[in-house]
């Protein structure tokens, strides 16, 4: 080989070597910028395949509160007392049904007291009767006190029936002649208590037929050791939905009662006068078939201007769905367990004057037995 020949390989070796070094420098810059893309999409379809599972959704709203107050004060009888048990039980009910409320009981003493609380705006459900409610709205003793505009309970949720009785022993009956109402005239008795509206309404009768006792107040428990002494003649005695009282039941155990009757003539003035008095079955054991005595219907009552119609259908609602348990846990509940609706006609028939909750009217329309001649309260 010529020395020119090995010169023009030797460039052309220089020259391949060359080339092939930018060949190789180019190549290494693609590779490097298609596994930068490579990368780049890949990113992008684990976003884009992730992406769908994020869905938004439209949240539920579920009512929680009621209109009207949220804190309610429930009054009742003195702690320890039958009105005290049945409101507290009805507490727990009313705490379970309507919702958003607290709820708490109030033992302030007897019906008359809770109407005047009521008023004085100290309660938002007061425990008392139609006659009372009635004599409050009426402005009578006594609450001919009460403020003009003060807003007093009405027709809400009747639960039991009371029925109050004269009794004595059977020696104070033979020696001292007690064989009615009128031989109590001038004697000292011991009628229920003065804090009670069917004191009241006993002292109003015995004026009707023109009888006046005395009454000493003592306390329940004392009273059968007062029949005992002698202070006073006779006692005040009182059942629940047909079952004898507390009171009752423990002077029964210590001593044999008689019940005391008025005359036909004097039953026919208060039959005239309207006032609540029956004959009722004697669940006391005093060998009287039917004893004479004054009815009234204890309950929890509200009005609408304290506590609107949907709190009150919902706590009647709550309450009638749970009349067995109530039943169960107390024998004042039995007559509303047997037909709480039926209750409700029987006490609002008995008191037509007083006017109807919305919440309770709504109730007795639902269940077909409302009466077009009632009134409901606004």
């Amino acid at each position: 080989m010529s020395v020119s020949s090995k010169k023009t390989l030797s460039i052309l070796i220089v020259v391949f070597l060359i080339v092939g070094v930018i060949v190789g420098y180019f190549t290494s810059s693609l590779t490097v910028s298609t596994t930068t893309v490579t990368i780049v999409r890949t990113e992008t379809k684990t976003i884009t395949a992730t992406s769908p599972i994020i869905t938004p959704t439209t949240p539920v709203t579920i009512p929680t509160t009621v209109p009207g107050p949220k804190a309610w004060r429930l009054g009742t009888t003195e702690a320890g007392s039958v009105g005290y048990a049945v409101g507290s039980l009805i507490a727990d009910v009313i705490r379970k049904s309507v919702p958003g409320i607290d709820i708490s009981v109030y033992p302030v003493g007897g019906w008359p007291v809770n109407i005047k609380e009521f008023a004085a705006g100290n309660l938002e459900v007061a425990y008392t009767d139609p006659t009372s409610m009635i004599s409050a709205m009426n402005r009578e003793a006594p609450f001919d006190t009460l403020p003009s505009g003060a807003v007093t309970p009405i027709h809400t949720i009747h639960v039991y029936t009371n029925t109050f009785h004269i009794a004595t022993t059977p020696e104070l009956k033979e020696k001292y002649g007690l064989n009615s109402w009128r031989d109590l005239n001038g004697r000292k008795i011991a009628l229920l208590t003065a804090k009670w509206a069917s004191h009241a309404w006993y002292m109003k009768v015995f004026s009707l037929i023109g009888v006046k006792p005395t009454h000493v107040e003592i306390d329940f428990a004392l009273q059968g050791d007062a029949l005992k002494r002698e202070d006073v003649v006779a006692i005040g005695i009182w059942t629940g939905a047909g079952v004898p009282a507390p009171q009752a039941a423990e002077i029964l155990a210590k001593m044999k009662l008689t019940v005391i009757n008025p005359l036909p003539e004097d039953i026919d003035k208060i039959t005239k006068a309207k006032y609540p008095f029956s004959w009722v079955p004697d669940p006391f054991g005093t060998g009287v078939k039917e004893i004479f005595g004054l009815i009234l219907v204890g309950g929890w009552h509200t009005h609408p201007k304290v506590i609107p119609e949907e709190a009150v259908y919902l706590m009647i609602k709550g309450m009638i769905n749970a009349k067995d348990e109530l039943k169960a846990k107390h024998a004042y509940f039995s007559e509303f367990a047997k037909d709480p609706i039926g209750f409700q006609v029987k006490a609002i028939s008995l008191w037509p004057d007083l006017p109807v909750h919305p919440g309770l009217a709504k109730i007795l329309k639902e269940h077909g037995a409302w009466k077009d001649e009632w009134k409901i309260a606004v």
